[in-house]
């Protein structure tokens, strides 16, 4: 189910005019409007997370039968995006992990994730791409894209960096780890400066 044309419309004027602000209608928000605001913005940034210099190299690497072949050329061309690309791909790919472990309520497995989220990750560039009303060329893409996308929500390789402030920022609510210094000894006497 897609959230209401309406709302997703609102969330994004929000986001548009003041985050902050965004981010209080986004936690009373309907779930599936957030997942459409989610797939808009991907969908309308000017390059792909999985970039157009990248596309073709996914799709050869993707055709490659033998497992470890394909893990390796997968991985190396995904070392290759940018870092804000990468690591946006890395969290993005870990949340729909986290999401397809629920599929039983919500009925959206990795097939279902890769279906949804494949073609906003990664497309053909608008320069490359075959004339629109090739209909069996567009398909064949959007397969492709579902196939690569869902490879890699499948791939156990692809997991967050154990940065902790990194972390935090991602789950503010979640109080950071507390360290507790040892007590003072002699040697070590606890002094405030």
């Amino acid at each position: 189910m897609s959230g209401a044309t309406s709302e997703v419309r609102k969330l994004k004027e929000a986001f548009d005019n003041n985050s902050q602000s965004a981010l209080v209608q986004v936690a009373e928000a309907d779930i599936h409007a957030v997942a459409g605001l989610l797939k808009m913005y991907l969908r309308d940034l000017p390059e792909p997370l999985f970039t157009d210099e990248c596309y073709p190299k996914f799709v050869e690497a993707s055709c490659i039968k033998e497992p470890e072949e394909k893990k390796k050329a997968m991985m190396e061309i995904f070392e290759t995006l940018p870092t804000p690309n990468r690591l946006t791909s890395v969290y993005l790919l870990v949340h729909l992990r986290r999401v397809s472990e629920h599929q039983e309520q919500n009925k959206m497995g990795q097939n279902n994730l890769a279906t949804v989220f494949g073609p906003n990750i990664l497309r053909p560039s608008s320069s490359s791409s075959a004339d629109p009303a090739d209909l069996a060329q567009g398909t064949l893409d959007v397969m492709m894209q579902v196939s690569i996308f869902l490879w890699f929500l499948k791939c156990a390789s692809i997991q967050l960096p154990s940065d902790p402030n990194l972390l935090h920022r991602l789950a503010p609510r979640k109080p950071p780890e507390i360290v507790i210094a040892p007590a003072p000894t002699e040697e070590n006497p606890d002094r405030l400066i």
